[in-house]
């Protein structure tokens, strides 16, 4: 029997009133591995560097009309694109560059949506600027 005789329940650790329960516990836990001490600064300024030099090549693309694609393979062909096609192909770049920036959120799900989310949205703007060519 886990009732108090005031109504109250010892929870289902069997601790006193004061104990949190299992899925307070799993709450706090979620919240320390996922809050801003969850991960240390140093790997988010890099990604965030990264990130930025991505969204820069994107709105380098966007402002010149001019999308310089790179080769696979040494002495392969390089691909290249002008006009509509290359600002549409500098935004599905800034999308893309804007995924690391999830690490920045506080909370799992944020970063989640936020990292799905530009991942979706820079994979349509590609296939958009494929279709364009």
């Amino acid at each position: 029997m886990n009732e108090l005789p005031l109504g109250g329940s010892l929870g289902e650790s069997g601790g006193g009133a004061g104990a949190p329960r299992r899925r307070d516990r799993s709450r706090m836990i979620e919240s320390q591995a996922f809050g801003r001490t969850g991960i240390a600064i140093v790997p988010r300024l890099l990604a965030t560097l990264v990130s930025f030099t991505v969204i820069g090549l994107g709105l380098l693309a966007m402002v010149t009309q001019h999308f310089h694609g790179r080769a696979p393979a040494p002495g392969g062909t390089e691909n290249a694109m002008e006009g509509m096609a290359a600002v549409v192909m500098g935004l599905s770049t800034v999308l893309a560059g804007m995924t690391p920036l999830a690490l920045w959120f506080d909370q799992k799900r944020s970063a989640l949506i936020w990292a799905s989310a530009c991942t979706a949205g820079a994979g349509v703007v590609f296939f958009i600027a494929l279709r364009m060519m």
